[in-house]
């Protein structure tokens, strides 16, 4: 038999084939990996290599000989494995060896819903078990069914080429056939989506409609041809997403109560049966366990054994202790206040009056600055985001220039953080209303710049502190209408020195639709800013207008995903200088 040392890696199985890895040992790791995984039943598929189909048949029999099922996908791509694994909810394993040479051949493999085995998640286990005595066979014998994935994954790939806030549009798709190993399987759903090299001839003419004139009425009435055209797998496909779209505030809210009721912390280490999650989050059991299968079919746990959940890597950053979460962002966006603000989005079009005030009575940051737990969950939330982007604008903007760098609005200083972190020569100030700045403190100590950055309590709408020479306000101008960005840029004007810069961090809407391209979240932003705040997502020449009338000459505009970061790709900067 092969050896298992040689060719277990950090993040799959691979080696020579029949030197280091043969059928004997693909069969052991097939009996290994059915006790690893309590699921009962594995997907396996497989590329075009020569040795694949009898490694594939290895791996199928050590999985049957302990009782386990096999749901076999055939000929596929790793990427319809994966695909295969989220939408049954099973674990997987691929026979492959991807770009390796042809007298290779390898295992990959996934814990049900596609969530990836390495090292640290189960290959090494996978080593020690087969390193020991082999297990016994079980008394009976699991069995195999053959189950295309073609039609859904042809699905989940256009669902991504055109997001269904997509407006109705022909799309160009350049298919990939994983390195050539998927043979033609790729091509199947597109081809299945009534894909095409060429585009269909346009018509020529077209049929225009019969008319009639009705007994005893004298205006010509127009009938159309009344025999009903079949429907094709575009219109399912148009739908599905339409139920999806129609319903996601339900998936919305399953995955805010989650995170409210402090789930996903409660899973940071391992699977948790539903009656120690009740008891933990104080939530009744019965109703946990309908959760639970809700946050299950919404892919952020999955099941782990009889009544047990375990957290999801994509249910990961609901955490609230992670360096990637999402939990304040939930927290923030699906909560009550914004959630009843949403709901008249109707009324708020009709009338053209702010929904979150029309609802609550008060402003929108009025309404958080009343709530001091509210608003630590709208800072943290901001800090989230900023996060994200923080990074790319401090690798894609040139600070060589400056000394101080003033974050006017900077809330809990995560922006300034990331900058200062990166250019250890800059000194900052954070500024912001007492509220938002009143955990800058504790941020700013733990990111280790506190030396050199100060947080400073004010209101922008009054007068800017001074003493910078770079004034940077991200995602505070699209809160507020043209009058009050007016006054807050002047305000700048008012303290910048005259060789010193204005920078801007904000999205910015593209001139038309056919320009969205992937930034349809821009479009979600600026109704969320029409609902709650009063404010818009601009275009350049808006900014550069709005700069203009407050002393400002528009200089640069740069979109900070050129940069690397496609977490930033919403966001572009705008810089201006005094005239």
């Amino acid at each position: 038999m092969g050896d298992a040392a040689a060719v277990v890696k950090a993040y799959d199985i691979r080696g020579v084939v029949d030197d280091e890895l043969d059928e004997d040992l693909v069969e052991t790791f097939g009996a290994r990996f059915a006790r690893l995984v309590p699921e009962g039943e594995v997907i396996v598929g497989h590329d075009m290599r020569r040795s694949s189909p009898r490694l594939t048949r290895a791996f199928v029999r050590g999985v049957l000989g302990q009782g386990s099922d096999v749901v076999r996908i055939g000929l596929a791509s790793t990427d319809m494995l994966s695909y295969a694994s989220a939408a049954l909810g099973r674990p997987g394993a691929m026979i492959t060896a991807s770009h390796n040479p042809p007298h290779y051949n390898g295992i990959k493999l996934c814990r049900a819903h596609a969530e990836p085995v390495g090292w640290n998640t189960g290959l090494r286990t996978l080593l020690d078990m087969a390193r020991a005595p082999a297990p016994a066979r079980t008394t009976g014998t699991g069995t195999v069914r053959d189950h295309s994935v073609l039609a859904g994954y042809r699905d989940h790939l256009l669902a991504l080429a055109a997001p269904a806030t997509a407006p109705a549009r022909r799309i160009t798709a350049v298919v990939e056939a994983g390195g050539g190993m998927a043979g033609l399987s790729p091509c199947a759903p597109m081809s299945s989506a009534s894909s095409s090299p060429h585009p269909p001839p346009r018509p020529t003419r077209r049929t225009p409609p019969r008319h009639r004139r009705t007994e005893g009425e004298g205006p010509t009435m127009t009938t159309h041809d009344p025999a009903p055209q079949a429907k094709t797998p575009q219109d399912d496909e148009q739908t599905a997403r339409l139920w999806q779209l129609a319903f996601g505030s339900m998936p919305a809210q399953i995955i805010h109560a989650a995170v409210r009721l402090g789930l996903p912390d409660a899973l940071a280490d391992g699977p948790r049966t539903c009656a120690e999650l009740a008891r933990s989050s104080g939530a009744d059991e019965m109703s946990l366990r309908r959760l639970l299968r809700g946050m299950d079919g919404a892919g952020i746990v999955a099941p782990a054994g009889p009544d047990r959940y375990a957290l999801t890597p994509m249910g990961r950053p609901l955490r609230s202790d992670v360096p990637d979460s999402l939990c304040a962002m939930v927290l923030l966006f699906a909560g009550e206040a914004m959630w009843r603000s949403w709901g008249d989005l109707a009324e708020t079009v009709r009338t053209g009056r702010n929904g979150f005030e029309r609802i609550h009575g008060v402003p929108y940051f009025t309404y958080y600055a009343q709530r001091p737990e509210d608003y630590a969950v709208f800072n943290s939330a901001m800090g989230e985001d900023t996060k994200a982007v923080g990074p790319a604008l401090a690798q894609g903007y040139d600070f060589s220039w400056c000394k101080t760098v003033v974050d006017v609005g900077g809330g809990n200083g995560a922006l300034l953080s990331c900058v200062l972190a990166a250019h250890p020569g800059l000194q900052g100030i954070v500024f912001d209303r007492p509220e938002g700045v009143a955990q800058a403190g504790r941020l700013l100590a733990e990111a280790g710049v506190a030396d050199r950055c100060t947080a400073v309590a004010g209101d922008a709408f009054d007068e800017v502190v001074r003493g910078g020479d770079l004034y940077l306000m991200k995602s505070v101008l699209h809160d507020w209408d043209d009058e009050r960005v007016s006054t807050l840029l002047r305000n700048c004007r008012d303290v910048i020195p005259d060789d010193g810069r204005i920078l801007v961090m904000e999205p910015l809407m593209p001139l038309g639709t056919d320009d969205l391209g992937p930034a349809h979240g821009i479009v979600t932003t600026d109704m969320d800013l029409l609902v709650t705040t009063r404010g818009r997502v601009r275009t350049e020449a808006e900014f550069a207008q709005l700069f203009a009338s407050a002393g400002f000459r528009h200089t640069m505009t740069r979109k900070l995903a050129d940069h690397g970061y496609l977490e930033a790709h919403y966001h572009s900067v705008v810089e201006g200088v005094p005239v």
